[in-house]
């Protein structure tokens, strides 16, 4: 999944405007007991790393009966939000969160996964089942 925003130009003669382009991935499924990763991450124009803007956040969800424990988070923090969800949030000038969680639950259920991009309008949302 992606989105482009297009970015302010410093400079008149610059021929094509460069756009940022955010992307969110992870795993496309899950066996119950291993481990999933979730990743927001984004590139300029030219395919350089793209810093991610501050205060864009990942929340991580999962369906009733599933259980999501953190065992690594890379480029962020990790707030648990009490209720078996949590939410990451992008530190300053990184270009890459990643955030993995071992995943138990039944066949069938889902981890959904929301980001949002502190530039409007990017939220995006995907599920990962569980198989």
């Amino acid at each position: 999944m992606a989105i482009t925003v297009a970015a302010p130009i410093a400079v008149a003669s610059t021929p094509v405007p460069l756009a940022n382009t955010w992307y969110t991935g992870g795993s496309t499924s899950v066996v119950s007991g291993n481990v999933a990763r979730f990743t927001l991450t984004g590139d300029d124009g030219d395919g350089n790393d793209s810093v991610l803007p501050d205060n864009s956040t990942v929340v991580i969800t999962p369906d009733a009966g599933v259980t999501i424990v953190n065992t690594a988070i890379t480029g962020g923090v990790l707030t648990d939000n009490g209720d078996g969800s949590f939410t990451a949030t992008v530190d300053s000038g990184v270009t890459t969160l990643v955030a993995n969680f071992r995943v138990t639950g039944l066949s069938g259920a889902n981890v959904s996964y929301v980001s949002t991009v502190a530039l409007p309008p990017f939220t995006e949302t995907f599920q990962i089942p569980i198989v």
